[in-house]
């Protein structure tokens, strides 16, 4: 059994972490976890043990982008991203939890519980669950679901197809049949709890008996709960913000196929996907465009066509680039059948902003996390490819705590990006920075989860020369 810690103590002062995961004794919870130290490359809520041993997370960066989901084997304290990709999370989420199967596929769900993704580690399929919360037709739903209501997407799965999900307010469960996706009617209070929230996960496991138990990760403890009697008792002290583990499924054959009508199931085996690469303002063909379909170099034509064999019902990532537009690097699910979706490539004109999303900072600090290099990587890139760009970084924080000292965190944290590119070739000259605090927001600062969208690093284009 593990978990993701939420804090670490530095120089006697606790700081968020979520990259260090705890491994537990389930004999005896009550005794110290073995600590893996900063293993993640990211900061993560979303922790699932695999059936090879091995832990699997993403990012909790709300990107809105495409995320490759990431592989820890505790054993060798060895990791490396899979080729298993998600789709975004969308605009104001992001990936809070993940939990494992009966069959060893791995489930990763956002924070608003609008998106569950499944991926089958044995032929790397990704498919999306459901991109509406089914809770939301829950008769109880309005009085877990109003503004500034907490979340209910923390999860776990059971043997028998039931989802559990916890109420962060007050410690809830909830359960929905996977099957048919239908939420119970009934959400489950549960006695013994403290009543100031914090409630980030659910984990189903056997114990050394080989009894069924359930463990809720609360407000500085983990609980195991008796959902018979709905009543919990403290079993072990510590924050985390995922639990994992998969000892209560035995191995099982391959899973059936992902339930479809018929006419699904005989859909080809391949089809093919034809689009064209286009400028997003003018769209005009680009024919001299770089593109890549899942890594494989794909030609493009004179008139910006191009056409590829891909197989229905999986991801495919699609890198494109040419000098002069900002580079294109999304997700696409191919339905059965021929597929027709076009590329968009977005013109660096003067006055351009572009989120670096994927850019993040250790807590409250100017510290570069180094999950922000291989972004950082990408526009050094793009200013080496267009010599007469010049950029102005622009700093955000949300509105939490003090407006000055918000200001400043933006200005040190410009000043790191900008260090960053002076040290990997971009003239100092051609960067400007700005640092705005919380001036302007990009989502409402009422929730956590939407305030995460705030604290973010952008480029304005402010001149290209020809």
């Amino acid at each position: 059994m593990y978990g993701i810690a939420a804090l670490r103590a530095h120089n006697g002062i606790w700081e968020d972490d979520c990259r260090t995961i705890h491994e537990f004794n389930t004999d005896d919870l009550s005794a110290p976890p073995k600590v893996h130290r900063q293993v993640l490359p990211f900061q993560s809520y979303a922790l699932a043990k695999g059936f090879d041993n091995c832990l699997y997370a993403v990012t909790k960066a709300p990107t809105n982008a495409p995320e490759y989901v990431y592989r820890y084997d505790p054993a060798t304290r060895q990791g490396g991203y899979t080729e298993w990709q998600l789709p975004a999370q969308g605009g104001e989420s992001v990936w809070i939890s993940a939990a494992t199967d009966e069959w060893g596929r791995l489930y990763f769900i956002t924070s608003d519980a609008n998106q569950l993704v499944r991926v089958s580690p044995a032929d790397g399929r990704v498919t999306v669950v459901w991109t509406h919360d089914p809770v939301q037709q829950a008769p109880y739903y309005p009085a877990i679901g109003f503004a500034g209501a907490g979340t209910h997407a923390n999860f776990c799965l059971d043997d028998k197809g039931t989802l559990y999900e916890v109420y962060s307010t007050d410690g809830a469960v909830l359960r929905i049949d996977l099957g048919t996706l239908k939420a119970d009617p009934d959400l489950l209070p549960i006695d013994g709890l403290p009543e100031r929230g914090g409630y980030s996960d659910l984990l189903m496991q056997k114990d050394a008996s080989g009894q069924r138990r359930l463990y809720l990760a609360g407000p500085k403890s983990v609980y195991e709960v008796d959902l018979s009697f709905r009543d919990a008792r403290r079993v072990h002290r510590g924050v985390y913000t995922d639990l994992a583990g998969c000892n209560l499924f035995r191995r099982s054959p391959p899973p059936p196929a992902d339930p479809a009508p018929a006419a699904v199931a005989a859909a080809p085996a391949s089809a093919t996907w034809r689009g064209r690469v286009l400028d997003a303002v003018t769209f005009q063909p680009l024919p001299r465009a770089q593109l890549r379909l899942r890594g494989r170099a794909v030609p493009v034509a004179a008139d910006g066509a191009f056409s590829f064999t891909a197989q229905p019902g999986f991801s495919y990532a699609a890198e494109a680039q040419l000098a002069g537009y900002l580079a294109a690097d999304s997700l696409y699910l191919l339905p059965p059948g021929a597929s027709a979706q076009d590329i968009l490539l977005r013109p660096l004109g003067v006055g351009t902003v572009t989120a670096l999303d994927k850019v993040q900072f250790e807590q409250g600090q100017a510290a570069l996390l180094p999950s922000s290099f291989a972004a950082l990587d990408q526009l050094a890139a793009l200013l080496a490819q267009n010599p007469g760009m010049s950029i102005e970084l622009r700093g955000h924080t949300d509105n939490v705590g003090d407006a000055q000292k918000n200001v400043e965190l933006s200005e040190q944290r410009v000043a790191a990006v900008k260090t960053y590119l002076v040290s990997h070739g971009v003239a100092a000259e051609r960067i400007s920075g700005v640092g705005l605090g919380g001036a302007e927001p990009r989502a409402s600062n009422e929730r956590e989860e939407t305030r995460k969208l705030n604290r973010r690093v952008e480029f304005r284009v402010t001149s290209v020369a020809k």
